[in-house]
């Protein structure tokens, strides 16, 4: 044994016979440490990344609904996200031009816009999104003090707490998308608190607390339309609540805090659009896609004959015209999709299931696991001690949304290409686990674990450098992320500034790379690749383009060498001829 070892023995065993992890203010502390580092990586990712593929729309059509208090960019997500992340652009001044941007009920006109942002502002582009970024971290700290003291009081104890900040904060999906200005990270964090102060509600029923459950809901709303799911979730959990006699059955009271949620939620989601055209009648709108629009022409209604049209929509306009487009772009989504090395039409329904097991640190799926395997097989009692605690609403609650959440996106079988879009069932599972570890507070073998699982995060927080592309050892690591998923799961164009910098490590001129085949280099890059692409000595390739030639795969995985990044290669034109490559691709270059 060397002094390595032998030191760290000495150190456990004294943790195992101090008070000082028994002690509720020492895990409070360690998670205030973990989100502390969470925040600090979370910052060096926001001022590091290059900006991603959805990020200069999203920022140009928060700055529409500042200039102009107009919301038809980006309709296809509410407003709220964006014009916060739009507020520190706006301040530190940007170049557009307005009047370059068509406006049609049946495009999306913000990948133009976006496209004129960029141009304007060339290369400051990067910088004002990294400005733009510095908002998302809010959210990030929201979660995690909702995970904390939430799993705190449904496992009454502060190591719970701690256990489930811990896997909130470690996580390299919930940092990595901490880091970018869209509206994954904020929808996960305002669900797990609607679902905290709908708890909240149940257990007491006063009417405060159903309008902080109404408001905390339409703000939800107001990050992302599939936080929707949570009125049903809340619709089902109250109807099992009270089928199986844990709450009381309904009263007057109930029914009336009922309405002010509903109410409360309504007027935050209408405050969300600045009340701007609510009460239209539905037959007054013009609709895009076949669910709503059954005539030959692009845009109708079929409710503008009917008795249904003269009802008015207590919503604003904007937000049905961006449903009923996010409807047409899932009937007409022309791009195909990727799972473990195949390329179909569609999607699959395991999806998520297969990708939250490649994308999740293996010691968060070691404590998810023990924890099913607790309350399902080891002590079949759990269940009852749940149904029949105080604490039984929190967790049929949690389980409930996460169920509902869980199934209608794996119903979605239009395409499959975001794993980000199952981030807000992430805080209610973490509570789960964490208030399940917190049951163990006495014994020091869960004292001696939580703590090492610390010392893991803090080294997950630390080490992960690419947490979007990040893949953990089932999957082969990041390097063979690609291998199994791509999209926003591993490729968002986040890579493009470490492809420069590899490109100058290896003395290569950026105007000797044709970029054809690389996606991502038209934000703060453009102006290092060459445009022309003509006489190229180097071709830049992304996983997509390899993901879909066979030969190009064979040959890149036989030449570790031309792995460029995590997530580009780079091959000579040299050995790209001498090995026959172009025959397997579409080049825009002559030979």
């Amino acid at each position: 044994m060397n002094i390595r070892h032998f030191s760290t023995l000495i150190f456990y065993r004294w943790l195992c016979n101090a008070t000082l992890l028994s002690s509720p203010r020492f895990w409070f502390l360690l998670a205030i440490f973990a989100v502390g580092a969470g925040c600090l990586r979370i910052a060096e990712i926001a001022f590091r990344a290059s900006p991603t593929d959805l990020e200069p729309s999203l920022i140009v059509s928060g700055l529409s609904h500042l200039e102009f208090g107009r919301f038809e960019l980006f309709s296809v997500n509410p407003p709220l996200v964006r014009t916060i992340a739009a507020l520190p652009v706006y301040l530190a001044g940007y170049s557009m031009e307005w009047d370059r941007v068509v406006l049609s009920p049946s495009t999306r006109p913000e990948f133009a816009a976006a496209s004129i942002f960029t141009e304007l502002n060339g290369v400051r582009t990067s910088h004002l999104i990294s400005l733009a970024r510095s908002t998302t971290l809010a959210y990030f700290i929201l979660g995690a003090t909702c995970c904390f003291y939430w799993a705190r009081q449904i496992g009454k104890s502060a190591l719970g707490g701690f256990v489930a900040i811990l896997l909130w904060c470690t996580d390299p999906t919930i940092f990595g998308h901490s880091a970018l200005a869209t509206n994954d990270i904020a929808v996960a964090s305002f669900c797990l608190i609607s679902s905290f102060s709908f708890a909240k509600w149940v257990r007491n029923g006063t009417r405060s607390q159903a309008l902080l459950c109404g408001m905390a809901t339409g703000v939800s709303i107001n990050c992302k339309f599939s936080a929707l799911l949570l009125l049903v979730s809340y619709a089902l959990s109250f109807v099992i609540l009270t089928c199986f006699s844990v709450i009381p059955l309904m009263t007057r009271g109930r029914a009336v805090g009922i309405a002010i949620i509903l109410v409360g939620c309504s007027i935050v989601v209408n405050a969300g659009y600045l009340f701007q055209r609510t009460f239209v009648p539905l037959g007054e709108y013009s609709f895009v896609s076949s669910l709503f629009n059954v005539s030959d022409q692009p845009v109708g209604n079929r409710f503008a004959e009917s008795i249904l049209g003269r009802l008015p929509v207590p919503f604003p306009e904007q937000m049905l015209f961006g449903l009923d487009k996010q409807n047409r772009d899932f009937e007409s989504y022309s791009h195909d999709s990727y799972l473990r090395g195949y390329w179909k039409h569609g999607g699959w329904w395991y999806y998520y299931i297969y990708a939250f097991c490649v994308k999740i640190p293996i010691f968060h799926l070691i404590l998810i696991g023990f924890s099913i395997l607790y309350a399902c097989w080891v002590n079949p009692f759990f269940k009852a001690r749940i149904y029949f605690t105080s604490n039984s609403v929190d967790v049929v609650i949690l389980a409930i949304f996460i169920a509902v959440y869980s199934m209608v996106l794996s119903s979605q079988l239009e395409f499959n290409t975001h794993f980000r879009y199952s981030l807000p069932v992430f805080g209610p599972l973490f509570v789960i686990v964490g208030s399940l570890f917190g049951s163990f507070q006495k014994t020091k073998l869960a004292q001696i674990c939580a703590l090492s699982l610390f010392l893991l995060g803090i080294t997950r927080i630390l080490g992960c450098s690419e947490p979007i592309s990040f893949f953990n050892i089932l999957a082969g690591g990041n390097e063979n992320g690609y291998r199994h998923l791509l999209g926003s799961s591993f490729d968002w164009g986040q890579d493009a500034k470490n492809v420069c910098l590899a490109l100058q490590e290896r003395n290569i001129n950026g105007r000797d790379v044709d970029s054809s085949f690389y996606h991502y280099t038209h934000w703060d890059s453009i102006t290092k690749f060459n445009s022309e692409q003509r006489k190229a000595k180097w071709y830049l390739v992304d996983a997509e383009t390899i993901t879909k030639n066979e030969l190009l795969h064979a040959y890149v995985r036989r030449k570790p060498f031309s792995r460029l990044t995590v997530t580009a290669w780079i091959l000579s034109s040299e050995e790209m001829y001498r090995n026959h490559l172009f025959e397997h691709l579409s080049l825009k270059s002559q030979k």
